[in-house]
């Protein structure tokens, strides 16, 4: 009642299904309700709850008013377990780091149901060095993006107000990491 949510629908993969129950996305192809084997998600910012979006059964181009300004990106699914794609490059702003690279590349868990980006301690504290975010906001416009590039030639670039999450103190000044 006091959310902002209606639900949680759960796109796991089969391996990964809570005791063995059949993620509802194979129920409903092997149901035939489907028109194709693929669904797809779009995120907005609007707080109105009217702007994001997840459609069964289409790969988005048939959804042209809500994807006419938007690339759809594909990348191969590596795991059997995860929605796990291969990193093979990541650069903030113009600095490539030393992670995750063509020839050691990362996986990345593509998660609709989070909001946090997690990976090894490592990986983090070299992409928390090169960023440095002033916890009480004041460099947000000044931020780097963030760019991780998949197999097969996809970017997905993430800009501060995709990556900083903000927040206010008990005294409601701003507070940011």
């Amino acid at each position: 009642l006091t959310s902002i949510l209606d639900g949680i629908v759960g796109l796991a993969l089969p391996k990964m299904s809570v005791a063995s129950v059949p993620p509802i996305f194979d129920r409903m192809w092997n149901q035939g309700v489907l028109k194709n084997k693929a669904f797809t998600s779009y995120f907005s910012r609007a707080q109105d709850g009217k702007g994001s979006e997840l459609v069964f059964g289409s790969d988005g181009s048939d959804q042209r008013s809500r994807y006419s300004d938007k690339k759809i990106m594909w990348s191969p699914v590596v795991s059997e377990m995860y929605w796990e794609v291969r990193v093979v490059a990541m650069y903030v702003g113009e600095i490539k780091l030393d992670i995750c690279t063509s020839t050691e590349p990362c996986n990345a868990a593509v998660d609709t149901g989070t909001s946090l980006i997690t990976a090894p301690s490592g990986h983090v504290r070299r992409l928390h060095d090169t960023l440095i975010v002033s916890p009480e906001c004041e460099n947000i416009e000044s931020l780097p993006t963030i760019t991780f590039t998949l197999k097969g030639d996809v970017n997905v670039t993430l800009y501060p107000k995709d990556y900083v999450l903000q927040a206010s103190n008990i005294k409601s000044q701003a507070i940011c990491f």
